[in-house]
């Protein structure tokens, strides 16, 4: 019960939702766009997107702190962990491309974000519990009645946010748009798809050359995971947050 919960939202979710636990490598895309006048609410949190598990809540989040920085953070134990994805001085009046890879596995898993091509976060062991795993995005703005209470009398501001090409699949080449040529993450080598290189040494009849859309899911062939590097783990900035709030 979002309102029991001082929790309000309006996103959109995964259609099919897997009845049994989500396991081995997937890739997920998506664009996002925060308006110039998108403002902060801090006290109050709001999550942009999340991988929920059914019935136990959010496992990973994406959300604005009050320094106005968007972090990436695990939800699977109290302690949690967060990694900074985009500074408030980048983050509005232009489109942010966001690439997640995960392995998810409720012992020895994997998580990397890449931002604009750069690789911003990863983080290594349990990346779910249950894993039965969904993706959803929009706007969810969380503990509403902190913010109430540190501004009573006044409303909280509108915010709007723009999203677009939202992909997942088990391949990285899954994720390439029609109009781009490649895409490109920092660190990370994308083995061919087999058939995709087959296809190009064969000459299709003229009806088949029609341009069509990416599917969601391709093949079942999992991609070669990226050589890591280690990357700090970060706690957000506690000099404006309380030391029992993070982003």
């Amino acid at each position: 019960d979002d309102c029991a919960d001082s929790r309000e939202r309006s996103e959109l979710t995964e259609r099919a939702r897997s009845r049994k636990p989500v396991t081995g490598l997937q890739w997920y895309r998506w664009q996002v766009y925060f308006p110039e006048d998108y403002e902060v609410i801090y006290p109050a949190r709001v999550v942009h997107a999340q991988f929920a598990q059914q019935r136990l809540g959010a496992a990973w989040v994406f959300e604005i702190g009050a320094t106005g920085v968007l972090w990436v953070g695990n939800r699977l134990d109290e302690e949690g962990s967060y990694q900074a994805l985009i500074d408030e001085d980048s983050l509005r009046g232009q489109w942010h491309d966001v690439v997640v890879q995960v392995d998810w596995s409720n012992k020895n898993g994997v998580l990397v974000v890449w931002v604009d091509g750069v690789r911003k976060a990863q983080f290594r062991g349990r990346t779910c519990s249950s894993c039965r795993v969904y993706f959803s995005y929009g706007i969810v703005r969380e503990q509403i009645t902190r913010f109430n209470q540190a501004y009573p009398g006044t409303a909280l501001p509108t915010q709007v946010v723009y999203y677009t090409n939202m992909r997942r699949s088990r391949l990285v080449t899954g994720l390439k748009l029609a109009d781009e040529p490649s895409l490109t993450l920092e660190g990370h080598e994308t083995t061919p798809d087999p058939a995709t290189s087959a296809e190009k040494n064969v000459t299709k009849p003229k009806a088949m050359t029609a341009e069509t859309p990416l599917p969601t899911v391709v093949s079942e062939t999992v991609d070669t995971p990226p050589v890591f590097e280690s990357l700090p783990t970060q706690k957000p900035p506690t000099d404006t947050v309380s030391e029992d709030d993070r982003p």
